[in-house]
């Protein structure tokens, strides 16, 4: 469907196509066009945006567990349009969290990644458990513990087609880093966030662990702080 985003940095309101893939709301300039970024549901909350008080219809997505940055707001004139994609975004996040709470399977995944850099080569990047792998050719690899990763941000620019912002430890500076392809960056944000999610929320704690609920549709009159996860 069609609907006004301000996108991370923008200042202004612009019509996107957006469809929810699984746990991902993959963003397009036009319908039918390959969606330029992709956001993880499952590491995101949702609620009807304070910066717009008079606005219920205003959704504002923001970090949920501190494992990405991502801050963006969702508006449409058309509040049956707005209902039905809050819905899908509470149904695939319940989902993606419920699976991991249910099963706490890691994934692995790898792909190759450019670095920053103008005359920089793909690198390998390989995640599994706890840990990412960067390496290439016979090289040692340069490995990243899951601990040490500040956040993983998909970059929202439509000359940049699927990039994402890194940050760890030793270089807190987010570094934007490019994919092959859209598909290769969903598979590989998903292996991070879903071992961050594991990491975080071990199974001796699980009833700690955030658990999302289908929450209540939000209120014309009562734009309360509502995030997807009750």
């Amino acid at each position: 469907m069609f609907l006004n985003l301000m996108l991370p940095g923008a200042k202004n309101w612009k019509p996107y196509w957006v469809e929810v893939h699984d746990n991902f709301l993959d963003i397009a300039t036009e319908y039918g066009k390959e969606p330029f970024t992709s956001f993880h549901i499952g590491v995101m909350k949702v609620r009807p945006s304070k910066e717009y008080p008079d606005r219920p219809d205003v959704l504002e997505f923001y970090d949920g567990d501190g494992f990405t940055t991502t801050h963006f707001f969702v508006f449409t004139y058309d509040p049956f349009d707005i209902l039905e994609f809050f819905k899908k975004i509470c149904n695939a996040y319940k989902t993606w969290r419920d699976q991991i709470t249910e099963h706490r399977e890691s994934k692995s995944f790898q792909c190759e990644v450019k670095p920053p850099g103008f005359f920089a080569g793909n690198v390998q990047w390989s995640v599994n458990a706890d840990r990412i792998s960067i390496g290439k050719g016979n090289q040692t690899p340069q490995v990243i513990q899951l601990s040490e990763v500040i956040s993983v941000t998909p970059v929202a620019n439509v000359s940049k087609n699927a990039q994402f912002k890194f940050a760890w430890k030793q270089s807190p500076d987010p570094a934007e880093q490019r994919c092959t392809s859209m598909d290769n960056m969903k598979k590989l944000l998903d292996a991070i966030y879903t071992n961050k999610f594991i990491e975080k929320y071990p199974a001796t704690a699980t009833e700690a662990a955030p658990v999302a609920t289908q929450p209540e549709q939000p209120q014309a009159d009562a734009p309360a702080d509502a995030p997807v996860n009750a």
